[in-house]
């Protein structure tokens, strides 16, 4: 089984109360063990950052983007958001990728919108307090 934790949460935390639980339940017999993972981060759709990243993309793609407060997989963003610097993911994949990365499949006028996307951002980022 794969886990998600939220950001308030901790990952041994929560293994130590899936383990509480099924062995309440007659689970005993079932092994929980913790293969890899990182802690979890967010940053909020309404902070500066984020605003910039959903407004350089309606200028881009000429359409209101789709923003999610979390998405699937993992990577070590809480070690910069711990530093109290946000963190946002700016994704440049067509619908029927899925959640697999760019470099499974990916179109090049796709990575060109996303170029652009990156670089008005960040030509805009001084904007947002």
């Amino acid at each position: 089984m794969i886990a998600s934790t939220r950001p308030d949460q901790q990952p041994e935390r929560i293994k130590e109360k899936l383990r509480k639980h099924l062995d309440e339940n007659g689970f005993e017999d079932i092994k929980v063990k913790s293969m890899e993972g990182e802690k979890p981060a967010r940053t909020s759709l309404n902070s500066p950052l984020a605003r910039c990243v959903t407004d350089s993309a309606y200028e881009v793609y000429e359409k209101d983007p789709v923003t999610y407060p979390t998405s699937a997989g993992s990577g070590p963003a809480h070690i910069v958001k711990e530093q109290g610097v946000p963190v946002v993911g700016i994704g440049i994949s067509h619908q029927k990728l899925k959640v697999h990365s760019p470099n499974e499949n990916i179109r090049i006028k796709d990575l060109v919108k996303g170029v652009k996307h990156l670089v008005k951002t960040i030509e805009k980022f001084h904007q947002y307090k």
